[in-house]
């Protein structure tokens, strides 16, 4: 199964803008009705069907699906259908062994985490590999198979994460805001249109 690391995915700047939004936004995410709640899942994760973070407009100005079509396993496919969820671990709290494919059939996506901020040890369990410390700004990249798991945090810093389903074929039962289309035919190639005009904040 694929499993590899993109370190730098996103620079320290970035890793320190998306910690801030991703706080700032979680009580209004967490206000979106959702009658399907996942009692396994810390909360924000659970809203994961509900709201795509790449509709937020401060997630949105990164351009991340960019760089989705720049990797190299990614470079045969000129549409890609994203869900973008956030997590935040707390103290206590874990993201039980899982997988990202559905039970039945369709599974023709990758998923993929990316690690913002928090405690980067213990890491990440990944099967047949063990537990990975986390390094803020990698994005670990894998087959939606792939049984992985995030121990109990321990610490009193919240552990925060985005996590993807970035497929390659479109999902059935395709549905927007959960999953969003993007075209290779719409990148963004011009590196200043990845900038954060509001901020720091209160500049």
């Amino acid at each position: 199964m694929i499993h590899l690391n993109v370190h730098n995915f996103i620079n320290n700047y970035e890793v320190e803008r998306l910690e801030h939004v991703i706080h700032l936004d979680e009580d209004q995410v967490l206000g979106i009705p959702n009658d399907n709640i996942h009692r396994h899942y810390p909360a924000l994760t659970s809203q994961y069907h509900v709201y795509n973070w790449l509709q937020n407009p401060a997630v949105a100005s990164l351009n991340l699906p960019d760089r989705f079509f720049d990797m190299k396993v990614l470079q045969p496919f000129d549409e890609l259908y994203i869900q973008c969820w956030c997590n935040i671990v707390r103290k206590g709290e874990k993201l039980s062994k899982h997988v990202h494919a559905g039970i039945k059939g369709h599974n023709k996506f990758f998923g993929a985490n990316l690690f913002i901020t928090g405690n980067t040890k213990p890491g990440t369990w990944y099967e047949g590999i063990g537990t990975v410390e986390n390094t803020p700004g990698t994005l670990t990249f894998f087959d939606c198979k792939f049984p992985h798991a995030v121990p109990v945090n321990k610490g009193d810093i919240p552990r925060v994460s985005m996590a993807f389903d970035i497929w390659y074929e479109k999902p059935l039962g395709y549905e927007e805001p959960r999953w969003l289309t993007f075209k290779r035919e719409e990148l963004i190639t011009d590196p200043m249109g990845r900038c954060w005009p509001d901020w720091p904040p209160g500049e």
